[in-house]
């Protein structure tokens, strides 16, 4: 209904602006600037009076003629000014160089030759029932029944759309109150929805500061456990080696030692056998000394046997240990890969 009435209104707001503005320049050319026609981009309309050209124009019609058209032929129609200064619309009957003879489809006899300076323009075309509604209408009662009547309905339509607009901006006032509402609720989910969030994430924040500091702990004490069994290995390391230092210098005793014996082996052996008494008293005392000599190089043999059974001893538990704490270190390394 509302889309009608603006329409509606649009219509009679058209048809009245025009019927204003056709007067308002007919008014200006004719009175003013005192034209017999007055035209538009070269046309002009006129109402039919009489009925000389009936059936082709009736009584009452309007007429659009085209004042720029020159080019007249035969059986054309034509509007002209007659002898009293009139306007005449009739067709073409001959033309005879600068004069033309014209004459009504309803009169019996053709009308006086004209100068063909007098036509004013070539029909174009009719509207029916037109001429008559603007000769009503450019009556000056009427003029002003028509302007009074559009200022009263410019008013009506004002006031009427004063009261929409009024409706419209109340409307609006409640949507906005309504939206602003709308968005404070919403605003104020997202601020709770937030501060949950905020919440869990704190948590989750402290739990993961939480086992940062377990893991740096861990680390630590497993770097505390690699440093303190880098100090053992190393004071392994050092007695081992003190103990590889002394089986070296009983090596080496031992080495000199069965040296010494095979060299009073070799002497013995190669020792002559006494030719005089003298030489067989001599190498009897010589005897003595040697076997002397032997009898505490075997007592000093024993001693060194006992000092290396000793030492094998202890060797041989040096080289357990030493598997033993290879098969721990190897437990020791597993154990900490898998943890990492």
């Amino acid at each position: 209904m509302k889309q009608l009435k603006k329409i509606i209104r649009v219509i009679i707001a058209t048809i009245i602006i025009l019927v204003v503005a056709i007067n308002v320049y007919n008014f200006i050319n004719i009175k003013i600037l005192k034209k017999d026609l007055s035209t538009i981009f070269g046309y002009s309309t006129l109402e039919v009076v009489s009925g000389s050209m009936e059936p082709t124009i009736h009584v009452g019609e309007l007429i659009v003629i085209n004042t720029n058209d020159k080019n007249y032929k035969e059986k054309d129609i034509v509007t002209f000014y007659d002898v009293n200064g009139a306007f005449v619309t009739h067709r073409i009957e001959s033309i005879n160089k600068n004069q033309i003879i014209t004459k009504g489809d309803n009169n019996d006899s053709k009308d006086d030759a004209i100068n063909i300076d007098k036509v004013v323009g070539k029909y174009m075309f009719k509207i029916p029932y037109l001429g008559e509604i603007l000769s009503i209408i450019q009556k000056p009662v009427i003029l002003t029944l028509i302007l009074i009547a559009g200022i009263l309905y410019s008013y009506l339509i004002s006031s009427e759309q004063t009261k929409d607009n009024e409706i419209i901006k109340s409307q609006k006032r409640k949507q906005e109150k309504r939206i602003k509402k709308e968005r404070l609720r919403k605003q104020k989910l997202k601020e709770k929805k937030q501060r949950k969030q905020d919440k869990k994430d704190f948590i989750e924040f402290k739990k993961m500061k939480e086992e940062q500091r377990k893991r740096e702990e861990q680390r630590e004490f497993l770097e505390f456990k690699r440093m303190k069994e880098k100090q053992r290995r190393k004071e392994k390391y050092i007695e081992d080696k003190k103990r590889n230092e002394r089986y070296a210098k009983d090596q080496r005793r031992n080495k000199r030692y069965i040296e010494g014996q095979r060299r009073n082996e070799k002497y013995l052996e190669g020792q002559r056998k006494p030719e005089n008494q003298n030489n067989l008293d001599k190498n009897a005392l010589k005897n003595k000394k040697i076997s002397s000599a032997n009898s505490n190089k075997k007592r000093r043999y024993k001693n060194y046997q006992k000092k290396s059974t000793k030492y094998n001893n202890r060797k041989s538990k040096y080289q357990n240990n030493n598997y033993k704490n290879k098969k721990n270190t190897n437990k020791y390394n597993k154990a900490n890969i898998q943890k990492r």
